[in-house]
Parts: C-alpha cells; sequence; structure tokens
C-alpha cells in the first residue's frame, strides 16, 4: 500500500470548509463568534493569526463554552469529556511518537517487519535502565571505534538534561533515560552542525491523514563543529536547539526570512543556498516526506487504539507535530526526535514568516476558516 504526504502550505489548501462551521459552533444559535478558549499555552503566532486577519474569532480567558483551544496534553481519558463541536489541538495517545523511548520502541517494531531499510532512519538507541545489558554486551564493538554517543531524557525538550559521551562510566545505570549513537559526521554549513525542524499536522489515523508544511527552521550551532574528544562537553558546538544557542556569546540572530545568514534560517532559504551547491533540494525534500510519514506510521496503530477507546468523535483532535532531522555528511535524513508541542513563539520576522502562515493553514485545514494571513 503506498501513502503520501500532503503538504500543508497557505495555499495548497483546495477545500473551502467556511460552510462547515456550523457543525462546530456550539448549540447556542445566537453566538455571533466562534470562540477560542485562551489558555496559557497560546503563542504568538497563534494568538495574533486570529485577531490580526480579523477572523470571526473571540479570544477569551476562561470561556463557557468554544469551539477549539490550544493547551498542555491532556490524560486519555479526558477526550471523552469533548462535545461534537469541540476541537483540541492533541490526539490520545500522541506520546506514542512523542516520547523518544516509545517512537524507538515502536520504530524497532516495524523495522522487525519490513526491514531496517524502511524503518532505519533512527540512529541506534538503547532504553536505559531496560536496555542496559544490551548495550554493554555491545560497548566493546562500539569502543574500539571510539564512538560517541548522546544521552537524553526520554520525555525532556529544549534540549534539557541532553549530554554527548564516549565512555561507559559517563552513562547512568539506573535513571531512565535514552542513549542514542551520535552522527559524528554532520552536514555542515559555514563549519557548523545544523537540525531541520519540520511542522507536520495529523488531522486524522483511520484514515491517514498527515499534512507536511512547506517551510520549516534550520537551526545552527553558535560553535563551528570538532569531532575531538575534547569538545564533548561544549553544548553550543553539539546541539542545535534554539533554546541553548540563544545563551550563546556567539550567537548571531537572523531576523530576514530569506537571508542565509545567523544562527537561524528558513528551510526555503536553506534550499536556495544548498542549490547553488549542486545539491537536488527535490530529492532531499522527497527523502524528509519519507521520513516524516515513516515516523507517523510507527505510532499509527497504538495512537489509533488510545483514539477508538477515548474519543467519542474522531474529528475532535488533531496534533501538529515539531519532527526534528539531522543530515549527515551524505545527506542522508536522521531521525533526531518528534516534538508534541513544538513551540510557537516568534522572537523575530523570521519566525513570524514561518509561523504565521503555518498557523493560518493549520486553522483552515482542521476546519476553522480563518483570514489569510499576511506578514505586513
Amino acid at each position: 500500500m503506498t501513502f503520501a504526504v500532503v503538504h500543508l502550505s497557505l495555499f495548497e489548501v483546495s477545500v473551502s470548509y467556511q460552510f462547515l462551521l456550523f457543525f462546530f459552533l456550539s448549540p447556542q444559535k445566537t453566538h455571533k463568534t466562534l470562540i477560542w478558549n485562551h489558555t496559557k499555552i497560546n503563542l504568538t503566532s497563534l494568538t495574533t493569526v486570529p485577531e490580526d486577519t480579523k477572523s470571526k474569532f473571540e479570544c477569551l480567558l476562561e470561556p463557557n463554552d468554544w469551539v477549539g483551544t490550544w493547551g498542555k496534553h491532556m490524560k486519555s481519558p479526558c477526550f471523552k469529556t469533548l462535545h461534537s463541536y469541540q476541537k483540541f489541538n492533541h490526539l490520545p495517545g500522541s506520546f506514542q511518537i512523542g516520547r523518544k523511548d516509545r517512537c524507538w520502541r515502536n520504530l524497532q517494531t516495524l523495522m522487525s517487519r519490513h526491514g531496517k531499510k524502511e524503518f532505519g532512519f533512527m540512529p541506534r538507541t538503547y532504553i536505559i535502565p531496560q536496555d542496559l545489558n544490551m548495550l554493554r554486551q555491545t560497548w566493546h564493538k562500539y569502543s574500539t571505534k571510539n564512538t560517541k554517543w548522546i544521552i537524553k531524557p526520554p520525555a525532556s525538550a529544549r534540549g534539557t538534561g541532553i549530554r554527548v559521551v564516549n565512555t561507559w562510566a559517563q552513562i547512568p545505570k539506573r535513571k531512565p533515560l535514552i542513549v542514542q549513537r551520535y552522527i559524528e559526521r554532520p552536514l555542515l554549513i559555514n563549519g557548523s552542525k545544523f537540525d531541520l525542524r519540520l511542522y507536520v499536522l495529523v488531522t486524522s489515523l483511520n484514515p491517514l491523514r498527515v499534512y507536511m508544511h512547506t517551510d520549516g527552521l534550520a537551526r545552527f550551532a553558535s560553535v563551528k563543529y570538532s569531532e575531538r574528544n575534547d569538545t564533548l562537553n561544549d553544548r553550543y558546538m553539539h546541539l542545535t536547539n534554539y533554546s541553548i544557542n540563544k545563551l550563546s556569546n556567539s550567537y548571531d540572530k537572523n531576523d530576514d526570512a530569506n537571508a542565509c545568514k545567523g544562527m537561524k534560517w528558513t528551510i526555503k532559504s536553506l534550499w536556495t543556498y544548498l542549490k547553488t551547491r549542486g545539491i537536488n533540494t527535490e530529492r532531499l525534500w522527497g527523502a524528509l516526506r519519507n521520513l516524516v510519514l515513516r515516523t507517523i506510521l510507527a505510532g499509527e496503530g497504538p495512537i489509533n487504539s488510545m483514539m477508538k477507546t477515548n474519543l467519542q468523535n474522531k474529528y475532535n483532535s488533531f496534533e501538529l507535530f515539531g519532527i526534528d532531522v539531522l543530515l549527515d555528511s551524505e545527506l542522508v535524513p536522521w531521525l533526531l526526535e518528534v516534538n508534541i508541542s513544538p513551540s510557537l513563539h516568534s522572537a523575530s520576522g523570521l519566525d513570524m514568516a514561518v509561523k504565521g502562515p503555518l498557523v493560518t493553514a493549520l486553522l483552515n485545514t482542521v476546519l476553522y476558516q480563518v483570514s489569510l494571513y499576511t506578514s505586513q
């Protein structure tokens, strides 16, 4: 069976859903506005789009009735309380790929069925403490090659608790974490490593509907890369998280969405840069789409099962994932992690140029009709 990732972009949402809004309005027909539940987690891009575009949404802090909310994940049984006209920005069980340990286990399952060629795009991972003996048994083989490993908490974000190590003594033996092969030969630009933040919207698991935004972010480390072992403690060199590198004295901010400079670029600008170096960006984008779809497929079974158990109406929920990918020196994409609540903060004009259209397209795609986003 063949699946295709559908592009999510401002101008590629081909069906107008405006006539469907009545389905999502609350029963009181006297409502003249769509009430959006304004939670603490609502961020600049999310709240700016409905207000600046003069859509029909009204944002209230504690409404008695609402059609949409954007907030933290809730326990799966709580999804049963949603009314048929309400939409929540999470899927029951999305942690099946949003947690690093669950994502690896689900990918392992598909690798055992379909082979490493199809699903072996996440670096070899061990879940501690469950896989400690397995890691110990293979450690000698890796240690002879001076292999580097990256240690991550299974459910953290923003680079919290991440370290690069190369000795057995540096690995905690009882603390829950994952130990993952470190990609030692990343693709470098101007001597620095970088990762890609891809934005992926899932509106349905059965049938499977996956939308991939046509733009995203390239996030650079603020210190030039080195393979030397004495640099392993330099988080500004080995980690590409914006939340870490923005604290570096070497961090170079970029506000221009069309510029190839600084520590953050748009993916569209990155593609322009790579084309000038003779790289086939269409083929590379195809490889990224392939990785994204297979990542979602890894969690499809368990997430779909939890949706059947906890959702009275499958149209109650959707999920925006932030999928982080690293390109190695051979242009092979490697999955780093999947974020359940990717940041929609817009700290610069570059951020707003990516996230403004993203949020507008997202709201239109999940059956809220808002005006077109403009950056002016």
